[in-house]
């Protein structure tokens, strides 16, 4: 899809329900027809990509996705392929090249030779890099068609080549045959041109075979899903050659019904054409370019101006990291010791980071904000980006009773925050001046705008002072930054003080819990049992479900100096988070970094899963590190 077009946006009601899928699957991976069966592919997820520089490339890496698509060719001042190789290489992407009119500088008047020219070169040049090759863009294009014996002619060379200079490499024939256009008869034509290739024997030249799925309808219902079943099928049933199943493009524009419509999109899409045996699910695309899709130019997983979409943080990537606490709460320690970590954290698997933010930290007297520390907290997330590594900004705030270790001297208690206005209006204040300074980080994922807001006994008066005060904060981030927005909430006191409160979940987009358990037999009343705690979070993330919101575990942890009992226990946390449905990640409480080797070790953080004096990992961050394997 990187001809402008014209799309054809319909409203439809569902008229079918969604197929069931048979346990007997045809050449593609889809629902047979044929009695021939083929396994189901893996699903990975790419994205396809007009450039990708250094930042977009850890960008990619960062979403967890492992393939990109790019058209070969070299455009200057536009257009850099060996770019898009170089960055790709660099960062261990895997990449599927397009070999199509732009390879030959757009020129539409070519003859076979001059393809054949212009497939081994490319291929020569970049095989050490490519290792799908797809052949052509859209065939069937409706301004500049390429008939079935010529593309048949085209894909037989290519073949050749490619086998002949890099016999790994797969061979991608269709060129993105659609599964839906809406009203437009491109669909039909695609359809007549696939069924003159499979005439022609095409299936011979090919590993696997693209397709291009579009809903084209403001709201997706079960119609759009259906389509593209019924399409897949009619594919499929034009040869008896297995091939492998494709998915080039698929999108949905955040125009179309806003980012959230985007992102649900996102979701359903790669677990269906995963269920339909996919081999890679490219979307459509990584980054807004406005020149390529004129009328619907909002696709990207970010903006022109690289600013995230709610859908790229809708990728089917589990969140599993650390609170990365500095010992001083400065977030000063030195950069060769956070790299240190990242350099682990990314070799191990782990893909997010929570920088917890305290109130004094910040505003060091009343109306007095501390920019260095700002500058530190910019420093270490500026590095995990380098790293690939996702961060949110946990405002960490004491906002429990008599509490008041985490505010500034003038707030005291954490109650202030519900019973004195004046300091309601102060906090919101910090969270903007924090959220204007650390709103470009380019892999900031998060902010939550409150650490556990319970006040006990919570009565009516209380819950709503609470609930207007997450409202009110959430509202300070969204004015200025429209990630997503959450709250630190005890699970242990949900149900008890929210009662699923529909003001408090319509101003956060994701739900994020703490895991409060003790095991002991004389443990507190808001604590629980592994097995009593398991039940509840099974019911929070099916509730969590019916109200479309994801739920993410974002402190656990188990404080002892006893490093074998520590890894024992992350062991049941890490076995009851992965039998828990829809739950998306999990976040250890801490990896504290950065300590002065002559605190005494009575005084450090039992909870840590970093050795504080000497970095070493404990045998349970080992356990943390094979769930993200």
């Amino acid at each position: 899809m990187k001809q402008p077009f014209k799309c054809v946006i319909e409203n439809r009601s569902a008229l079918l329900a969604l197929l069931l899928i048979s346990p007997i699957m045809g050449c593609f991976g889809v629902p047979a027809h044929a009695s021939n069966a083929s396994g189901t592919g893996s699903g990975t997820l790419g994205v396809c990509t007009h450039s990708l520089t250094k930042e977009e490339a850890g960008l990619v890496r960062l979403g967890g996705l492992e393939w990109i698509r790019a058209d070969v060719a070299e455009i200057p001042g536009e257009y850099s392929f060996a770019e898009v190789a170089a960055n790709a290489k660099e960062r261990g992407i895997r990449v599927l090249g397009i070999l199509d009119i732009w390879t030959l500088k757009w020129k539409w008047d070519f003859g076979l030779a001059e393809w054949e020219n212009a497939v081994k070169s490319s291929v020569i040049r970049y095989r050490d890099v490519v290792e799908a090759w797809e052949i052509w863009n859209e065939p069937e294009y409706p301004s500049n068609p390429l008939a079935p014996e010529r593309y048949q002619a085209m894909l037989r060379v290519s073949y050749s080549i490619i086998k002949e200079y890099d016999p790994d490499a797969k061979v991608i024939m269709g060129g993105g045959l659609h599964l839906n256009t809406g009203g437009d008869p491109w669909l039909a034509r695609d359809k007549a041109f696939a069924k003159r290739l499979f005439e022609l024997g095409a299936q011979q030249y090919a590993d696997g075979i693209s397709f291009h799925a579009y809903p084209w309808t403001r709201e997706v219902t079960d119609w759009v899903w259906n389509k593209y079943d019924e399409s897949l099928r009619f594919y499929e049933s034009l040869t008896e050659k297995k091939l492998d199943l494709w998915i080039t493009e698929t999108g949905h524009p955040a125009q179309f019904d806003g980012e959230d419509s985007q992102a649900k999109y996102l979701t359903k899409a790669s677990s269906f054409f995963r269920e339909r045996g996919a081999e890679v699910v490219f979307w459509y695309e990584l980054r807004d370019i406005p020149k390529w899709t004129t009328e619907s130019p909002t696709f990207g997983l970010f903006t022109e101006a690289l600013k995230a979409r709610s859908a790229f943080f809708a990728l089917p990537t589990k969140f599993i990291g650390v609170n990365y606490v500095s010992a001083t709460q400065l977030y000063d320690t030195p950069t060769d010791l956070v790299s240190r970590d990242f350099v682990r954290f990314r070799s191990d698997g782990i893909n997010t980071v929570v920088l917890v933010i305290y109130w004094y930290r910040v505003e060091i007297a009343r109306g007095v904000y501390d920019e260095r520390f700002i500058d530190n907290v910019v420093r270490v997330a500026g590095l995990a980006a380098t790293y690939d590594i996702r961060v949110m900004i946990d405002f960490h705030t004491s906002a429990t009773g008599d509490e008041a270790q985490t505010n500034p001297e003038y707030v005291g208690a954490g109650r202030s925050l519900i019973t004195r206005p004046e300091i309601a209006s102060a906090y919101l204040t910090m969270i903007r001046w924090t959220v204007d300074r650390v709103r470009d980080l380019p892999n900031l994922w998060c902010y939550s705008v409150l650490n556990e807001p319970r006040y006990l006994p919570l009565g009516e008066p209380e819950r709503r002072n609470w609930t207007n005060l997450v409202v009110n904060a959430s509202n300070a981030v969204k004015t200025l930054d429209d990630r997503p927005v959450t709250v630190s909430l005890a699970e242990s006191f949900f149900d008890h003080d929210w009662t699923w409160n529909p003001r408090l979940l319509n101003a956060i987009d994701l739900i994020s819990l703490d895991a409060n358990i003790d095991a002991s037999s004389n443990k507190s009343d808001h604590l629980m049992t592994f097995d009593e705690y398991q039940t509840r979070l099974a019911n929070m993330t099916e509730n969590a479900t019916r109200v479309k919101k994801q739920v993410v575990v974002t402190e656990f942890g188990y404080d002892t100096t006893n490093s074998t009992l520590q890894a024992e226990e992350y062991q049941r946390y890490i076995d009851m988070f992965e039998s828990t449905p829809n739950l998306t990640g999990w976040i250890s409480w801490n990896w504290i970094t950065g300590y002065d080797p002559t605190i005494p070790a009575s005084e450090l953080d039992q909870y840590s899963l970093a050795d504080p004096v000497t970095g070493a990992p404990r045998p349970a961050y080992y356990v943390l590190c094979k769930t993200a394997a």
